[in-house]
């Protein structure tokens, strides 16, 4: 386990129940994509997580559809869409193009606010890929050097600068609930 996968569980404990994971090998031959191996490991553990009641954390999933893996890259059109509609006619002021653009952005989680985290895809590497945020209201974007689970562990413990741009904390919410696995099962 990675330092930034255990630093991660301490902050959400132990998963309350033994997820499906998905089976990364088909991956990229479903989409030509091998996802970030920090990435594989948190769904691996826990699964697609809804965070303080509000970060909705993604997994590939075959449920209503059977090819998990393209549905989830397909998933990504949804937040080019609320991008363009955020920009309407300015979208010359775009810094980045979603995928399939070559180097665009794969989206991979949202919250009830419209604000999206997302994977840049700049090289072969999908462990140097920066996260990526868009915060939909203020029309920020923030590129973070950082993994996966070392980002998310961030926006918990708010060390991230923004993590209250993207982490609604709600009084009285669980940390983070189970959302479903590969099977789509809650």
């Amino acid at each position: 386990m990675s330092a930034s996968m255990q630093r991660l569980e301490e902050v959400l404990g132990e998963p309350d129940r033994v997820v499906v994971p998905p089976p990364w090998d088909r991956s990229a031959a479903e989409t030509g994509i091998v996802l970030p191996q920090d990435y594989r490991a948190f769904v691996d553990r826990y699964g697609s997580v809804r965070i303080c009641n509000d970060l909705l954390v993604w997994s590939p999933s075959i449920q209503f559809d059977p090819h998990g893996f393209e549905k989830f890259v397909r998933a990504s059109r949804f937040a080019e869409e609320d991008i363009l509609l955020a920009y309407e006619d300015k979208e010359e002021d775009i810094p980045f193009e979603v995928h399939p653009a070559p180097g665009g952005l794969l989206a991979w989680a949202n919250n009830s606010k419209g604000d999206y985290c997302f994977w840049h895809m700049v090289g072969e590497d999908p462990e140097a890929w920066p996260v990526v945020v868009w915060i939909q209201d203020d029309f920020k974007w923030d590129v973070v050097d950082a993994t996966t689970t070392e980002f998310l562990a961030d926006v918990i413990t708010g060390s991230y600068g923004l993590a209250n741009d993207i982490l609604t904390r709600i009084q009285g919410a669980p940390l983070w609930k189970h959302e479903g696995d590969w099977t789509g099962r809650f």
